[in-house]
């Protein structure tokens, strides 16, 4: 990334951290809540999927296609989605279900194509995360 916008604003992060860390701190778990956030929205989105009947309840659920973020059905994954704060320059988005690799990247043996929801969310809220800390960077002399 070097070269680029982002390349040299985060190649820049740990001298704005040491200039302004409560303002960096403040950036990096506010950035880290949004994704998550994001993630979580792009589950709550319409499904474009199959029909089928949820064997425990007998309802009907739409599941996600392919490429799109899961659908929900239990709403474990989506309220498993946190957020923990490592140090001032570093947060983790993280979920604790065992399944939600599989769906970020699809099954190895191919028996599912994966429903991405935190790296699209990632790339959504990156832009946002670049300008606040470039608006940072510019007040460092």
């Amino acid at each position: 990334m070097t070269g680029t916008t982002g390349g040299l604003v985060y190649s820049k992060l740990p001298q704005l951290a040491k200039a302004f860390p409560l303002e960096v701190a403040l950036i990096v778990m506010e950035t880290a809540q949004a994704v998550a956030a994001e993630a979580q929205a792009s589950m709550r989105l319409p499904k474009t999927g199959v029909f089928y009947r949820v064997s425990r309840t007998g309802a009907k659920h739409q599941a996600s296609a392919p490429g799109e973020a899961p659908a929900i059905d239990t709403g474990a994954l989506v309220n498993s989605i946190g957020v923990r704060r490592v140090n001032k320059t570093h947060a983790i988005v993280y979920t604790n279900t065992e399944y939600a690799a599989a769906l970020e990247f699809g099954r190895r043996d191919g028996k599912m194509a994966a429903r991405p929801f935190l790296r699209p969310a990632i790339r959504k809220v990156r832009p946002m995360w670049l300008a606040r800390l470039k608006a940072l960077g510019s007040r460092v002399v």
